[in-house]
């Protein structure tokens, strides 16, 4: 303090102006850069010797987000879109990017090969995101009308699509059936009609009481009613998962099952949970009915397969 007070009042003066204009610039810095703090693998289990990494990452303008938005917009008479990525700016399709997943954009900053866009209440939302593949409309399908792809019959061929796809929720089936057909027309010219139907499938059939027990191996992460779909451990990490309702995790079980025996999956339970998860164990070939024998030590459900009417999406060229 002493030196302050010996100071003349013009060098004092001149002393706070620069203290003041150095605050300035530091607040308008901040103003424009949004800080992001990513923890090294070794700092996240917890090593004292690990230092933190900080990347910078400049906030979207609100103008090019919605310059981005308007891209997704769905015409009042129709319920699905493709969007054509080669027609969206690529600054407004990162700009909304980055906006809606901020942390998945830190990880993977050149954005998503292809995006699905939910309309809730006229406000889009990323609902899903593909790295390395086409959002194909049977993926769709399960989103929309909660039909996985093993309970998809026909040419799932024709329903490939190349671009990002919206949607308006809360539609009727017929509608987003018809949308479906007009995209699959416009993109590759087929003339098809899509129904929901009971068809007579091999299926695979779990029942009994829900009686949940943890795999009893420490490598497994523990979560509340989480599944592990695996052949053998110890667990690693990276092949994916979800979580939902039981019907979720059929359809997990399903996309798990081989690609030329791929059966619909049934749960018909009592003491069902709300909600439960499942993770894809990382692991090359897999015996699947051994996968089938964990998931009911898992869940206390026997599992059989048998002739029965399952509810499926039909596809009919016209």
């Amino acid at each position: 303090m002493k030196g302050w007070t010996s100071m003349s009042n013009g060098k004092l003066k001149a002393a706070i102006l620069v203290v003041v204009g150095l605050c300035f610039v530091v607040a308008c810095f901040d103003a424009v850069l949004v800080t992001m703090r990513i923890m090294r693998p070794a700092e996240a289990e917890g090593a004292a010797t690990s230092q933190p990494t900080v990347v910078t990452m400049v906030q979207p303008a609100k103008a090019a987000v919605e310059s981005g938005e308007k891209y997704y917009a769905v015409p009042t008479d129709q319920t699905v879109i493709l969007v054509d990525r080669s027609k969206v700016p690529g600054e407004a399709r990162l700009a909304f990017y980055r906006k809606q997943s901020p942390g998945q954009a830190q990880a993977i900053p050149a954005g998503p090969d292809a995006m699905l866009v939910r309309w809730t209440n006229g406000k889009p939302r990323i609902w899903g995101m593909s790295f390395g593949n086409d959002v194909q409309l049977p993926q769709l399908a399960a989103t929309l009308l909660n039909i996985y792809s093993a309970e998809v019959v026909g040419d799932q061929e024709l329903l490939k699509a190349h671009g990002d796809l919206a949607y308006v929720s809360g539609a009727s089936v017929e509608k987003y059936l018809a949308s479906i057909e007009q995209i699959v027309r416009a993109q590759n010219g087929a003339e098809i009609h899509l129904s929901l139907r009971d068809v007579e499938r091999t299926a695979v059939v779990f029942r009994g009481r829900w009686k949940y027990t943890p795999v009893p191996d420490a490598s497994v992460p523990r979560s509340n009613n989480g599944v592990l779909l695996y052949t053998m451990l110890p667990f690693a990490e990276g092949g994916g998962g979800g979580s939902g309702k039981l019907r979720d995790l059929a359809g997990g079980i399903e996309n798990r099952l081989q690609e030329a025996d791929r059966k619909p999956v049934v749960f018909e339970t009592d003491g069902t949970p709300d909600e439960v998860s499942y993770k894809f164990n990382q692991e090359g070939e897999m015996d699947y009915k051994r996968m089938l024998d964990h998931v009911s030590e898992q869940t206390g459900l026997k599992w059989t397969e048998e002739k029965r009417a399952v509810r499926c999406l039909v596809i009919e060229t016209k």
